[in-house]
């Protein structure tokens, strides 16, 4: 018996180590570690630079009356950073997504909630963070949960629950903005801008759902998503995020990454689909 134990416990290190070592071989090709430190270096660049349209690039002044907004605007680069590389994890179809995701989640509804930009702060503190708790839990667990596509039925029903959303949040967010800034909407009498931010946060929330059951349709939604934020930050209502625009330019770049990836790995055997690092390792 105790021969046996042993020959047991010898396979499941040795199988340990194997699945260690195939997800760290099939994770990150070293294009994608090169694009991810490209990546970290804008966002902390984006961290201490304000670039504001018709200036100079110029650092944000501290020495002067130091707010708390100033303080939050500092760690934005973590949270451009942290969304990015938790896109790029999930388009691998690996766990860690959600722990990232937590900390962007955090970081970015912050600093949306200290410039104003209260209908962001609802989508990420209010929905996404609970959201990304579940996704890890969901995909951890089902470690057999595989790349799929919606039925007829379902394209149907996710199609309505997004225009109901659209028309619920497009009456919402304003409501929500005045009572969390005690301030006017920025778009209240803008109907494109305000059809684009209930739109965005619609699409938003059944994206994360979609790719939380790992469906390849929640690429397309990010990329939808990804336009209006675009659309939204270049001056629409006389006012422009070149940082904004920029990062989600880099959302975009991952969006249709993560679409190429999902809609190839639908179609690959099991044994050759992405492997989840905890979940197997757990096992």
């Amino acid at each position: 018996m105790d021969n046996k134990s042993d020959a047991d416990s010898l396979i499941i290190i040795e199988t340990q180590e194997t699945v260690t070592e195939t997800v760290q071989k099939k994770l990150f090709n070293s294009c994608e570690y090169l694009v991810i430190f490209i990546f970290c270096v804008i966002s902390i660049i984006f961290s201490f630079i304000d670039v504001t349209p018709g200036n100079q690039l110029s650092l944000i002044d501290l020495s002067d009356n130091i707010t708390w907004q100033k303080i939050v605007y500092l760690f934005s680069g973590i949270a451009s950073f942290t969304g990015v590389l938790s896109v790029i994890l999930a388009s691998k179809e690996h766990s860690y997504t959600y722990i990232f995701g937590i900390v962007n989640c955090i970081t970015f509804g912050l600093f949306a909630f200290a410039y104003g930009y209260a209908g962001n702060f609802q989508l990420n503190i209010m929905y996404f963070l609970p959201l990304q708790f579940y996704g890890f839990y969901k995909w951890n667990k089902e470690i057999d949960l595989e790349v799929k596509s919606l039925t007829i039925f379902e394209k149907v029903k996710y199609t309505y629950l997004c225009f109901i959303f659209w028309y619920i949040f497009y009456f919402e967010i304003p409501g929500f903005t005045r009572f969390v800034t005690q301030q006017e909407y920025p778009y209240e009498t803008n109907v494109l801008a305000r059809v684009l931010d209930s739109g965005g946060t619609s699409l938003s929330i059944i994206a994360q759902y979609l790719l939380i059951n790992k469906y390849y349709e929640c690429w397309i939604l990010w990329t939808i998503v990804d336009i209006f934020q675009i659309i939204m930050f270049s001056g629409i209502n006389d006012f422009i995020s070149v940082n904004i625009i920029i990062m989600t330019g880099i959302y975009q770049l991952n969006a249709f990454y993560g679409l190429y990836l999902w809609t190839r790995n639908k179609h690959l055997p099991t044994q050759d689909k992405p492997l989840n690092l905890i979940a197997n390792i757990m096992v």
